[in-house]
C-alpha cells in the first residue's frame, strides 16, 4: 500500500472502468480527467496533510484503491470517499479484508467514528458496507429520484466488533446464547454456526421446529402475494403501521417485525425513519424461507432471519418495539422480546375486511371478529380503524387469494 499521486492517474482510471455496476448506480462514468480531480479533492476546511488516497498493489497491479480524510466532517471522525477493488479481485474477500485491516489502524490510532456515503441506487455497495459493520444512519437527497445514504460505523481499539465482527441481532437458536457476525457465518459461544444466505437472510429455523418440509407460504403464495402488494393497495395501511409504531417511539430505537412476510411493511417503517431523521435498527423474522428472501432483497439495511414465532431466536428485552400484522400471535414471546414498556404494534382484519370479495365467493358470507386479539400481558393504549375501497381487476383477484 502507497499514497497514490497524479502520476498514479492512469492507474486508477483502468481499474474504475472495470467497474461499470458501480457508476451506472453512481454516474457519469470515470474519465481521466474526473480521477485526477478526485486524487486532490478535499472537502471545505481540510488540507493535502488531511487527505490519504491510497493504492494497494498486487505484483505490480493496482487492485484496491481507498481516499480518506481526517477530521471530517467533524473533529475526531474520519470519512471514507471512495473504495474501489478491482473487477477481477471482487468476492474473494479482499474488499472485506482491507476495510477491516484499516478500521482496525484507525480504531488503534485514536479514530472512533468512520463515515461515508454511498449512493442509494448502489444496492451491492450497501450490502457490503453492512456485512463490514457499517450501519445505515440517513438518506440525504439533493433532488428527486437522486439520493445516497450516509453510513457510520464506531469502533474501540481491540474491540473484535473494529476487527470486523458484530454482534448479531439474533441469538443462537440452538442454546439462546449471542451470536456474532464474521463475513458469511454466524456463530455462539458454544460453537453452533450458521451460514448467511445469498440474499443476506439467516436460516435460524432448527430442524426440529419444522412440521413440513417446507414450513409457512410457499414459492408460489409468496410470489403472488409479492405482486399484489407491489400494486400498492395496502400501502394505506403500512403507512399508517409505521406512523403509530414511530409516534411511540420518539428517539428511534430496535423494532421487530414479527411475521414480517415479505418486508412490505419493513419497508414503509425503515423510510419513516429516514425521513424524521430518527437511528432505526430493523430486523424481521418470518417461518417462510421464500418470504424472507424476499424481505431481505427488498430491504438489505434490516436484519432478518426464518424462525419460529413461538420460540423467536432474539434475546430478552432486545426490542423497543414489535411489529405484528397480519401474522400469528405470541404474546408471551413479544413480551419477553420488548424491553419494560415497549410498543407493539398488532394489524388484524377488520368486521367487513374483503367483504366484497368474500360476498360474490361464499353462499354465507360472515364478518370478522370485532375483538382484537388477546394479548396478555399486554395493556392497550389505543386502537385505530382503516377503512377504505380497492379496485381490482381478475389478475389482482388472483393474487389476493
Amino acid at each position: 500500500m502507497r499514497p497514490l499521486g497524479q502520476a498514479d492517474a492512469g492507474a486508477v482510471y483502468g481499474l474504475a472502468a472495470g467497474n461499470p455496476q458501480y457508476y451506472r448506480a453512481c454516474p457519469p462514468p470515470a474519465s481521466l480527467e474526473s480521477i485526477r480531480r478526485d486524487l486532490a479533492a478535499l472537502p471545505p476546511g481540510k488540507g493535502e496533510a488531511d487527505k490519504c488516497y491510497a493504492g494497494f498493489w498486487e505484483q505490480g497491479c493496482l487492485v484496491a484503491v481507498l481516499d480518506r480524510v481526517r477530521g471530517y466532517p467533524r473533529a475526531g471522525e474520519l470519512w471514507i470517499g471512495f473504495f474501489m477493488v478491482d473487477k477481477s479481485w471482487q468476492a474473494q474477500g479482499l474488499g472485506t479484508e482491507l476495510i477491516q485491516a484499516a478500521c482496525r489502524r484507525w480504531a488503534a490510532g485514536g479514530w472512533r467514528h468512520i463515515g461515508l456515503a454511498c449512493a442509494a441506487g448502489n444496492r451491492q455497495g450497501l450490502r457490503f458496507w453492512q456485512k463490514t459493520a457499517f450501519s445505515p444512519r440517513g438518506k440525504k437527497s439533493k433532488k428527486k429520484g437522486t439520493g445516497r445514504w450516509c453510513c457510520a460505523k464506531s469502533c474501540r481499539a481491540g474491540d473484535r466488533k473494529g476487527a470486523g465482527q458484530l454482534e448479531s441481532f439474533f441469538t443462537c437458536p440452538i442454546c439462546g446464547q449471542k451470536m456474532e457476525v464474521d463475513g458469511g457465518a454466524s456463530r455462539c459461544p458454544q460453537g453452533h454456526s450458521f451460514d448467511r444466505a445469498r440474499s443476506g437472510y439467516w436460516n435460524l429455523l432448527p430442524p426440529g421446529g419444522k412440521h413440513s418440509r417446507q414450513p409457512g407460504d410457499s414459492k408460489e403464495m409468496v410470489r403472488a402475494r409479492w405482486e399484489f402488494l407491489q400494486q400498492g393497495h395496502y400501502e394505506p395501511l403500512a403507512r399508517a403501521a409505521a406512523r403509530k409504531m414511530m409516534e411511540q417511539l420518539p428517539r428511534g430505537g430496535a423494532v421487530l417485525d414479527a411475521g414480517c412476510g415479505e418486508g412490505y411493511y419493513d419497508q414503509a417503517l425503515w423510510q419513516l425513519a429516514l425521513e424524521q431523521g430518527k437511528p432505526l435498527e430493523l430486523a424481521g423474522m418470518d417461518i417462510s424461507k421464500f418470504a424472507v428472501d424476499r424481505a431481505a432483497r427488498r430491504l438489505p439495511q434490516a436484519s432478518w432471519c426464518v424462525g419460529s414465532l413461538y420460540h423467536m431466536p432474539v434475546a430478552a428485552g432486545r426490542c423497543q418495539g414489535v411489529m405484528n400484522l397480519f401474522a400469528p400471535h405470541s404474546p408471551a414471546e413479544f413480551g419477553r422480546v420488548l424491553q419494560s414498556n415497549g410498543v407493539l404494534v398488532v394489524a388484524a382484519p377488520g368486521k367487513n375486511h374483503l367483504w366484497e370479495l368474500k360476498a360474490r365467493l361464499y353462499d354465507c358470507p360472515y364478518p370478522n371478529p370485532e375483538q382484537l386479539p388477546e394479548m396478555p400481558g399486554f395493556a392497550l393504549e389505543g386502537r385505530e380503524g382503516l377503512t377504505y375501497q380497492m379496485e381490482l381487476d381478475g389478475g389482482q383477484l388472483w393474487s389476493l387469494f
